[in-house]
């Protein structure tokens, strides 16, 4: 058995979701190990490869990116959030947990 091939990718930490978004296009049918790692910073491997999908996930709950985008089911915050878009309720938050919007 041989050693498991794996690609390395250069992403930045300012442009995570668009980043993401290219990466995911590009490996998609890529059957390689991708591992990631920040520009200008030193370390790569699983560790940072997680951290990059926690750095995603946390950006895609962002109240402005699911308008955008319309991805998550709103919670009763959204007039909270008007009043001051950098304070508490920037990311969404049920009770519940995240439910995806129905595809139109």
């Amino acid at each position: 058995i041989g050693a498991i091939a794996s690609d390395l990718a250069r992403v930045s930490r300012d442009k995570i979701l668009d980043n993401a978004r290219q990466l995911m296009h590009y490996h998609a049918g890529c059957k390689h190990l991708l591992e990631v790692q920040f520009h200008r910073e030193d370390g790569f491997g699983s560790g940072v490869t997680q951290h990059f999908y926690e750095a995603v996930s946390v950006a895609l709950q962002r109240r402005e990116v699911s308008q955008r985008w319309r991805l998550w089911i709103p919670d009763a915050h959204g007039h909270d959030y008007q009043a001051d878009p950098e304070g508490p309720f920037k990311y969404l938050v049920n009770a519940e947990g995240l439910f995806p919007l129905p595809l139109p």
